[in-house]
């Protein structure tokens, strides 16, 4: 590793800076709620970014190049080579007993993949995270859900609190 991870200035606990300069970091999340198709797995469409710090995630529905990398929908392809801390966050309505699941894709394989089932009656949650490695050339890193229940069900956004897609580089 050619750095320290380091916080910001006066320590302040903020993650994300490697001898501190911000390195690619980004928090998206879709827009609006989303139905899911019985026995489904799809791309979230995480079409609105909180933050981005150098340009990485792709928020358009068509693949685009981003620092020189092709970008697919959706996608976050870091330009700079090292270990990314990655999370996927899903949330759907829980009103007929869902079972769900959150995946990290790396060039389309999963690499990370949760699954939840609470029972009946309330929201459920599916948190996928891993450490993995990009190379800063062509991995591209993406969320996708399943819907395992035989009723179609809602997936909820509430403005990133409840489904979102995030990384940060570690080192």
């Amino acid at each position: 590793m050619s750095g320290i991870i380091d916080t910001v200035g006066a320590k302040s606990g903020v993650i994300g800076f490697v001898n501190n300069v911000c390195v690619d970091t980004f928090l998206a999340y879709p827009s609006s709620d989303k139905l899911v198709d019985p026995y489904t797995t799809e791309p979230v469409v995480n079409d609105t970014e909180l933050l981005d710090s150098h340009g990485c995630y792709n928020h358009e529905s068509s693949t685009v190049i981003l620092n020189g990398i092709s970008t697919p929908s959706y996608s976050f392809a870091p330009h700079i080579a090292g270990w990314y801390f990655i999370v996927a966050i899903t949330l759907f309505d829980n009103f007929s007993g869902v079972y769900i699941s959150s995946k990290v894709l790396k060039n389309d394989s999963v690499i990370a993949s949760a699954d939840s089932d609470p029972g009946s009656g309330y929201s459920v949650t599916a948190v996928a995270s891993i450490i993995a490695y990009a190379d800063g050339v062509d991995d591209f890193f993406h969320q996708e859900c399943k819907n395992w229940h035989s009723g179609s069900e809602t997936m909820r956004t509430s403005g990133g609190t409840e489904c979102r897609f995030q990384a940060f580089r570690i080192s």
